[in-house]
């Protein structure tokens, strides 16, 4: 009976139990931008995956924010820093599907990530149920000239149909 009531107990714990902080171990600039999502209550105080640093060259990071926490997926918040470009913030702005065959700029990011070899800043959105339907998109970080990080994105791909068919999610927008 002990070891039921324990094994009840553990399955309780809340996620809050695992949450961090998510301005923790942020430049203090980007901490501050991040916190104005937190008060108007689009991005939540804590979080269960802690905030990462990219360091992307000649003293660009790229910040990638946990914003909200769902069953199965979140939401993040992206930005760009630049400490020797007198602290500057950007946020990220990648485009996505609006599912009505439009493609629009947003900062909302779904459970972002970054793959350092390529430069490739991914998203993806899965849809109620197995996760056959959903948005995904592709863009490349492309360091200018000038030093500064150019956001660009080469793919979207959109399956509006929760089928229960796991075939790969159409391609809807595509540039090099």
């Amino acid at each position: 009976m002990k070891s039921m009531l324990l094994l009840a107990s553990m399955l309780t714990v809340s996620s809050a139990a695992f949450a961090v902080d998510p301005l923790q171990g942020i430049p203090a600039e980007v901490a501050k931008r991040h916190q104005l999502f937190i008060d108007e209550k689009s991005c939540e105080p804590d979080s269960v995956f802690a905030s990462t640093v990219q360091d992307l060259g000649k003293g660009n990071k790229l910040v990638n924010v946990n914003c909200t926490m769902g069953a199965y997926q979140g939401s993040d918040k992206v930005y760009l820093f630049n400490p020797n470009e007198g602290n500057t913030v950007t946020d990220v702005i990648v485009l996505r599907s609006n599912g009505k065959g439009a493609v629009i700029g947003t900062s909302d990011i779904g459970s972002a990530g970054y793959e350092e070899k390529t430069h490739i800043l991914y998203s993806q959105s899965k849809g109620r149920g197995i996760g056959d339907c959903g948005m995904s998109s592709r863009s490349k970080l492309t360091m200018t000239d000038y030093g500064s990080v150019e956001v660009k994105t080469v793919e979207i791909r959109h399956k509006i149909n929760c089928d229960e068919k796991m075939n790969p999610w159409p391609v809807v927008f595509k540039q090099k």
